[in-house]
This record gives structure tokens, C-alpha cells and sequence, in this order.
């Protein structure tokens, strides 16, 4: 395991999930963005990555970082990146579409994006939801400028992929929370549903109802040509 990985800035299993999915590294041009403390980053640069670390503040401890604002347009030339990884960042997002066109901008035809986000759909987040009226991970008297502001449920998120051009979508978990749903009741979830479409068994599955985060992977199309102007920096 990477030394920068252990940081205790996403999840456990977020990190690990990625790299598995990423490698082999080695001449790739990566996007880290947000970076954070920049220890993902470097860890992608440690496997031979060019990384290429994003962040609004200039908090990265690990790996210098352009500082840029993801609720704007990121300052780099179309086309340009292998991979983008953004973990924990589009929830703190003002406007997801946007920053998903924007990744999808600058990666490369059949480029592939890896993106992380707290999991509102597992079973602790419907029940405080009943019981409270907030959502896992998101608690209105924790908002504030830089905290989770946006919550981007999976369906949304697999929409705005999508609207973007994204393909190949998949979701993965990246550890799960105690077992509160044993199979037997997302069966039964299912079966409870009225000629249930593909989406409705996928948001009842026994990934998404015992997840602590979820791990998206999805590509770029294949069929425009390909930019390799160097990076523009502001």
C-alpha cells in the first residue's frame, strides 16, 4: 500500500479502489482534482503518473497545487488528460453538470474519469432521512462555504454523466457500513416494487443500500480528435 494512502482525508477503501482501477500508471497524464493534501496525488506520481493536482486553497502538503476553482473553468488545454480523478469533491460543488462537462473536456477520447461521493442511498441514510429529516453526511447546521453543499444522489449523478457524454458507467462500494440490510430484505424491497425498472433494482441493491461511499467509473466516448497542447496554466 502507498505511504501517502492512510491519510484519513477520504473514506477507507476510496483510494484503494481507484489505484486498482487506474493502473497501470506509468506515462499517464492524471488530474487530481481536488487534491486536498495532495498525498493522492503524489501517490499517482510515485507510480509514474504525470499528476497534475487541482485545488481552490493551496492547503496540498504532499504535492504543490494549481490552485484553481472547480465551480469554474479549469485552466487547461481540451483534450489533455488520460484520467481525472476527483474524490470527495463534487458534493462540495455548486454546480455538478458543470464540472462534469469540465472533466469531461479535458480528458482524451476514451479517457476515464474516477469519482467518489458520499453514498446517500444506504439504508442508515434512509432511516435518519425518516427519522430526522437530513441525509447521511449531510447535516444543514454543518453547511458552510467549503463543506458538503451539494448532495448528488446516484441516479442524478449517472444523469449528468451521461448528459455530459460520458459512457461506461459503473458504481462500486467502497467498503460497507455494519450489514443493517441483510439480502433477504433488498429482495424484498425489490419484490415490493411495481414492475420495477433496471434503475429501481440498482437503487435497492444490496451495493448502494449497504455502501458507505460510492466510486463511480465512467469513459469518454471514443470519436473526436485528440488535443495534446501542453497544459495552460493562469
Amino acid at each position: 500500500m502507498g505511504k501517502y494512502l492512510n491519510l484519513g482525508i477520504a473514506p477507507s477503501g476510496i483510494y484503494e479502489t481507484v489505484l486498482h482501477a487506474i493502473r497501470p500508471l506509468q506515462g499517464m497524464r492524471v488530474l487530481d482534482a481536488p487534491c486536498g493534501s495532495g498525498g493522492f496525488a503524489q501517490q499517482l506520481a510515485d507510480e509514474g503518473a504525470t499528476c497534475v493536482a487541482v485545488d481552490v486553497t493551496p492547503a496540498a502538503q504532499y504535492k504543490p497545487a494549481v490552485i484553481a476553482d472547480m465551480n469554474g473553468s479549469l485552466p487547461f488545454s481540451e483534450g489533455y488528460f488520460d484520467a481525472v480523478t476527483c474524490i470527495e469533491g463534487i458534493e462540495h460543488i455548486h454546480d455538478p453538470f458543470h464540472v462534469i462537462r469540465e472533466f469531461y473536456r479535458l480528458l482524451r477520447p476514451g479517457g476515464r474519469l474516477f469519482l467518489s461521493t458520499p453514498n446517500i442511498h444506504n439504508f442508515r441514510s434512509r432511516i435518519k432521512f425518516l427519522l430526522r429529516g437530513t441525509l447521511f453526511w449531510f447535516d444543514p447546521r454543518e453547511i458552510n462555504g467549503v463543506g458538503h453543499v451539494n448532495v448528488v444522489p446516484y441516479f442524478i449523478l449517472k444523469h449528468i454523466l451521461r448528459e455530459a457524454g460520458f459512457t461506461d458507467i459503473s458504481v462500486h462500494p467502497n467498503q460497507t457500513i455494519p450489514p443493517y440490510v441483510p439480502t433477504f430484505v433488498c429482495s424484498l424491497m425489490q419484490r415490493c416494487l411495481s414492475k420495477p425498472t433496471e434503475d429501481d433494482l440498482e437503487l435497492n441493491s444490496t451495493a448502494l443500500l449497504n455502501a458507505e461511499c460510492l466510486i463511480v467509473f465512467a469513459s469518454k466516448q471514443h470519436g473526436c480528435e485528440e488535443i495534446s497542447e501542453p497544459i495552460r496554466r493562469t
